[in-house]
């Protein structure tokens, strides 16, 4: 299991590489004048390009052993994260039908942390894709594990943390945006898919809610204490901090450590 671990954290430096080249073309990734930050962001962000290039530079494949100028603060971050999360899959979950899928869920999830740190949104032209192949990879685990209605579970989960993150963002837009909404749908997918429970229409309900409540509550403490951190740091109580990273690792500590499917590990 530990030689595995080790090949799917390589694997995972890998995709992180092509994650970055995906990340660095979003529109308004890279930053170079301050009054394009969000208000409240910290200039650290900036990149320092002077003047700004028409074109933007090649990202460097394996930037983590080949460090470049501009690249060189965020990109093999992107790496070891993506290494680190595809190694912890494969820990917990073994080589089992689910896994792949999984696999497939931390990459997208990587990806929309990295950059939601950096321009605070979700990107959809990243997360609406994510959800699409995802629903898709949890349908033929599924098939392949022999357990096609846990299916169900999938679909009604994301259709809990969606609605619930959208009475969130109802109440407070500032503190859950709208971009949070929508990426609940391809959490809550993974979540309900893992919380299914046979039995009466409450019990399947009652399954994948219980998992996204803990998926929830995991991120809004990682979301309170790393908020608490970053406006330590900055020395201020007005400073923007995303909660979409702290969704995201919350949904996969709910997923890999907090849930014992139906149909096992």
């Amino acid at each position: 299991m530990l030689l595995g671990a080790l090949l799917a954290g390589a694997a995972g430096v890998l995709v992180g590489s092509l994650a970055n080249r995906l990340i660095v073309r979003e529109p308004g990734y890279v930053v170079t004048d301050p009054r394009d930050l969000p208000e409240g962001a910290d200039e650290s962000l900036l990149d320092e390009l002077e003047p700004a290039p028409d074109d933007l530079p090649d990202v460097p494949v394996l930037a983590l052993v080949r460090p470049g100028t501009w690249w060189r603060r965020w990109f093999p971050v992107t790496e070891v994260v993506m290494g680190a999360t595809f190694a912890a899959v494969v820990l917990a979950l073994g080589w089992h039908p689910a896994t792949g899928a999984v696999l497939l869920l931390a990459a997208a999830l990587v990806t929309l942390a990295a950059v939601d740190l950096r321009v605070y949104r979700i990107p959809d032209r990243i997360n609406f894709p994510s959800m699409a192949v995802g629903f898709a990879a949890i349908g033929l685990a599924a098939l392949v594990d022999g357990t096609p209605e846990t299916v169900v579970g999938a679909a009604i989960g994301g259709v809990l943390y969606a609605s619930m993150l959208f009475l969130a963002h109802i109440i407070s837009p500032r503190g859950m945006g709208w971009g949070d909404v929508k990426l609940a749908w391809l959490m809550g997918f993974y979540l309900g898919w893992f919380g299914h429970e046979g039995g009466s229409l409450a019990e399947q309900v009652l399954g994948p809610l219980r998992a996204i409540l803990l998926g929830a509550a995991a991120g809004s403490v990682l979301g309170v204490v790393s908020g608490g951190v970053y406006a330590l740091a900055r020395r201020s109580t007005k400073v923007v901090f995303p909660y979409g990273p702290s969704l995201a690792a919350g949904c996969l500590l709910a997923l890999l450590w907090g849930i014992d499917p139906i149909w096992g590990p």
